[in-house]
């Protein structure tokens, strides 16, 4: 673990907990992990199995053959698939290990106390996030912003709360008391 990411953890408050379904107890990654420990006692990783936690198995759809870690603080949680721990430079064409920048962001993610909110306008046709893009909704869930579904009409304004309005792909106009 680099010194920055030990200065990032080291005075977080909250509890969290890491659960890794997938990995062997002693694997690299879980070494790993337990230097978030040593970091910041609050803290922790478990591996995560049928035998261990049969429930938060099923709340999270975990299946045979996945490799997750589950973050967890308060009402919070963040799931990460292994396939985020790494990424390809296609002008060195190499594989880079980014595995601690995603673990130390995801439990920063989960203390921000406020989260930006991101609206997906309605009512004109757009992609939704329901149907067309939930894939996108669930990331940026994942990412620490509060994702929500906005109709103009019915809500009459934008929230207070809004920190982004996203109006993708409309087939029809906004209208002039929408624009408004």
């Amino acid at each position: 673990l680099t010194d920055a990411s030990k200065d990032a953890v080291k005075s977080i408050e909250n509890d969290i907990k890491i659960y890794a379904y997938g990995f062997a107890e002693d694997s690299t990654l879980m070494s790993f992990l337990k230097q978030y420990n040593e970091a910041n006692p609050k803290i922790t990783s478990e591996i995560l199995t049928e035998e261990t936690n049969i429930n938060l198995i099923k709340e999270y759809g975990l299946q045979s053959g996945y490799q997750v870690l589950v973050l967890v603080s308060g009402d919070s949680k963040k799931i990460i698939d292994s396939s985020n721990f790494s990424t390809y430079d296609y002008t060195t064409f190499q594989t880079i290990d980014v595995t601690e920048q995603v673990v130390t962001n995801s439990i920063l993610s989960l203390t921000e106390a406020e989260k930006p909110v991101i609206y997906f306008l309605l009512g004109h046709s757009e992609l939704s996030l329901q149907k067309d893009i939930t894939s996108l909704g669930l990331y940026l869930d994942n990412e620490a912003y509060t994702v929500q579904e906005l109709n103009l009409l019915a809500k009459g304004a934008v929230p207070e709360d809004c920190d982004v309005l996203a109006i993708p792909s409309p087939k029809t106009d906004i209208s002039e008391q929408e624009a408004t």
